[in-house]
């Protein structure tokens, strides 16, 4: 996870590299773009199951 102030907006398994690419999953979110073009949704399956994880413990 990257450690900007706004790092708890980004999805779970992101981070930011040195020359300031932003990869999720380990993938390069421009060449996700180039390859597939945008707009484009991307679901990460680490903060989605954070996610349902944290639902399950509240209720």
């Amino acid at each position: 996870m990257t450690t900007s102030p706004l790092s708890h907006l980004l999805p779970d398994s992101s981070t930011i590299s040195p020359d300031g690419v932003l990869h999720i999953a380990n993938h390069s979110i421009p060449a996700l773009a180039q390859a597939y073009g945008t707009p484009l949704y991307i679901y990460d399956r680490l903060t989605i199951l954070n996610a349902c994880q944290r639902y399950v413990r509240a209720f």
